[in-house]
């Protein structure tokens, strides 16, 4: 049987998260701009990216659900 921990991941999590992934996205285009095109580096790096775009994207996006629920819930009482 698995054990779980309780996970906590909030806004600042998020934002951090956001900053790092689009840093390594950046150093990874540069990579791909000095590879040769149709190398197995060029296409690894192309895969890369996409991942990372796709990462940064559901990151995102939970982001901007904890900013909205955060919204909706109202100010603490």
């Amino acid at each position: 049987m698995t054990r779980r921990t309780k996970r906590s991941f909030d806004e600042a999590d998020a934002q951090r998260m956001l900053g790092a992934c689009k840093a390594f996205q950046q150093d990874v285009r540069v990579w791909m701009s000095q590879m040769p095109l149709r190398t197995a580096a060029y296409v690894g790096l192309c895969a890369l990216n996409q991942s990372l775009e796709i990462a940064r994207c559901a990151v995102q996006g939970d982001c901007d659900e904890l900013i909205r629920n955060n919204y909706d819930s109202g100010p603490p009482e």
